[in-house]
């Protein structure tokens, strides 16, 4: 009965809330600069920031998937 559970596991995994990544995180899992995240994100090749809602209202992240995204495209070569 464990091991239908874990094959279940396995097939289905459990499903994770979208975590929002801080500008160092992002760097650090991307190995981009601050000013080449930025400039790709002008030129339309890096996923968009999203605004955290702060008390100034200038905090910003990604959202993980869209991270997760960039770098899967990365690794198969494709356009990003």
């Amino acid at each position: 009965m464990q091991a239908v559970r874990a094959a279940s596991a396995v097939i289905n995994p459990p499903v994770l809330p979208n975590r929002v990544f801080r500008l160092t995180t992002v760097t650090h899992l991307t190995g981009l600069s601050r000013a080449t995240i930025y400039r790709r994100m002008a030129e339309g090749s890096f996923p968009r920031q999203v605004a955290l809602g702060g008390p100034t209202g200038r905090a910003v992240g990604w959202r993980e998937s869209d991270i997760t995204a960039f770098i899967d495209g990365l690794q198969t070569g494709g356009a990003q």
